[in-house]
């Protein structure tokens, strides 16, 4: 555990998103609408609903932005990039969606 996460690199992506006023807002956004656009299904509740896609999509941006920023600066194939795409590996993408969704779930209760 690292300050209350499941591990170092979970903590750091989620303290990104947070302390950075512009993409905390971008983020919280992307958040509110997955989390209206979902709904109760078979499976899972609206808020696991949430969770899962907005995991999804976390996971989808920073795993792209890292290929792109990786690619212009002409370190695709290098030890730099194992340790990056080794780290972001790492990340409980669902415990960040989770702690992001709880806050609109929270309303609808």
């Amino acid at each position: 555990m690292h300050n209350g996460y499941t591990n170092y690199e979970t903590w750091v992506i989620s303290l990104w998103i947070s302390n950075e006023e512009a993409t905390y807002n971008f983020y919280r956004e992307l958040a509110r609408n997955i989390y209206d656009k979902a709904w109760d299904t078979k499976y899972l509740s609206k808020h696991e609903e949430a969770c899962r896609n907005l995991a999804h999509e976390l996971e989808a941006t920073y795993e792209g932005n890292m290929t792109d920023i990786l690619k212009k600066s002409g370190t695709e194939n290098t030890v730099w990039s194992d340790l990056i795409g080794n780290a972001l590996s790492n990340v409980n993408w669902h415990e960040i969606s989770g702690n992001m969704i709880e806050e609109f779930s929270k309303v609808d209760a």
